[in-house]
């Protein structure tokens, strides 16, 4: 690790000290450091704050989408805790090809129909309804979700979309792309973005007026216990002990970080300071609905991806819509780090089958552009889709690998 600034301490090495510090921990265990680091007492203004963070973080993790969020418990996937994301238009680069391809391919076709899997509570598939609202009856989507609550709310016609406060940027916590339904800067969208915006408009109308919620809700709840403790002189004296008692024990192991040290107060008024702010971060939120009936081509039900050959007819199906969720089935751990199950392939190559199964000749699986961020090694998606029956899609000199063609029947 290059040390250059005492910021580069505070992230890296103060920050985590207190808590389970697994950096240091390990350079213990490596360098055969006699101090046992994890038999160290907690620091309780470090705990308290990196708790807070975290539970800010989380909130508003789940409302940075311009759709919606959640979390759900889950004992048959691999991961523990499932995140329910979606947004409307969430990868315009992706979808504006894979409609292009569709109005190319299938515009003859007297029926067409598209799979949103792992809909999550529905705004994909609605952004598909919208813009290819012209293809009229013969549009048919579906959307399918292993969790029930998230399907109910699909089948809900009303949305919510948030925008960050003028005087305040999250940009650093931004998960999606930039919400092209609410921004102010219209001249950076592109034509494609613009077209979005309005068709969005035809179909969503603002319920009541716009109001504003707390980015980050614990921050001011935060600070006040943070402030409690400062003012406890006997408290504050203990934790200032065990802050330095532990900063010497990191300078042992690392004497490198002797010039970098960052005392007590110093970290107390960076931790001030970030709460402070976070107390004043706001987001603007708008309530939208729609006509009862204006999204009646778009069905919504619970399924799972392990079955799709039980839940739609050979051959039957244009497009399968299936970005992010693949680590749900083929990969174990957790938000921080993601690694492919021993029988991945085995997994894959199953799901793999069942979509050349249920797709029309040409027809298309799409996959995230950012599948590798959730552990997926796409080498192993690559090969697995290529020996059954798919090859990438080449459109106008650009390589969209993350959409599959239907090439032969297998």
């Amino acid at each position: 690790m290059k040390i250059e600034s005492k910021k580069d301490v505070f992230v890296h090495i103060i920050q985590p000290i207190l808590g389970k510090n697994e950096y240091i921990a390990n350079y213990n265990s490596n360098n055969n450091i006699k101090n046992n680091i994890n038999e160290r007492k907690p620091f309780s203004f470090n705990t308290d704050f990196s708790k807070a963070t975290a539970e800010n973080y989380k909130a508003n993790y789940m409302i940075n989408f311009k759709g919606g969020m959640n979390y759900e418990k889950s004992d048959t996937s691999g991961i523990g805790t499932l995140n329910h994301q979606t947004a409307f238009f969430r990868e315009p680069k992706t979808d504006e090809v894979v409609q292009d391809y569709i109005f190319k391919n299938f515009g003859d076709e007297r029926k067409i129909n598209i799979v949103s899997g792992a809909c999550s509570t529905g705004e994909e598939a609605k952004s598909y309804a919208m813009l290819l609202d012209n293809l009229g009856d013969k549009l048919n989507i579906m959307g399918f979700d292993i969790s029930s609550e998230c399907i109910e709310k699909a089948q809900n016609n009303s949305c919510q979309l948030m925008k960050n406060d003028d005087n305040y940027s999250t940009s650093f916590l931004s998960l999606d792309s930039e919400n092209i339904l609410l921004t102010d800067n219209i001249d950076g969208l592109t034509e494609y973005e613009k077209r979005c915006r309005e068709k969005f408009k035809q179909y969503y109308q603002p319920k009541g007026s716009p109001y504003k919620v707390p980015v980050y809700p614990n921050a001011k709840q935060e600070l006040e216990k943070l402030e409690a403790s400062l003012s406890n002189k006997e408290e504050l004296e203990k934790q200032k002990n065990q802050y330095n008692e532990q900063i010497q024990i990191t300078k042992n192991i690392m004497p490198e970080l002797a010039d970098f040290s960052i005392s007590f107060e110093e970290v107390m008024d960076n931790i001030k300071g970030v709460l402070e702010q976070n107390a004043k971060a706001y987001r603007t939120v708008v309530d939208l609905e729609t006509e009862e009936h204006a999204f009646d081509n778009c069905t919504f039900g619970v399924g799972d991806v392990m079955n799709l050959e039980h839940m739609y007819e050979p051959g039957s199906i244009n497009v399968l819509l299936y970005k992010n969720a693949l680590y749900h089935t083929l990969c174990k751990g957790d938000d921080m780090f993601r690694y492919m199950k021993d029988n991945a392939p085995e997994i894959m190559d199953s799901i793999a089958k069942q979509m050349n199964k249920i797709l029309k000749p040409e027809g298309l699986v799409v996959f995230g552009e950012e599948e590798y961020m959730q552990g997926i090694n796409t080498d192993i998606i690559k090969r697995i889709m290529e020996n059954n029956g798919f090859k990438q899609l080449q459109q106008n000199n650009r390589n969209a690998n993350n959409i599959w063609v239907k090439t032969e029947d297998i």
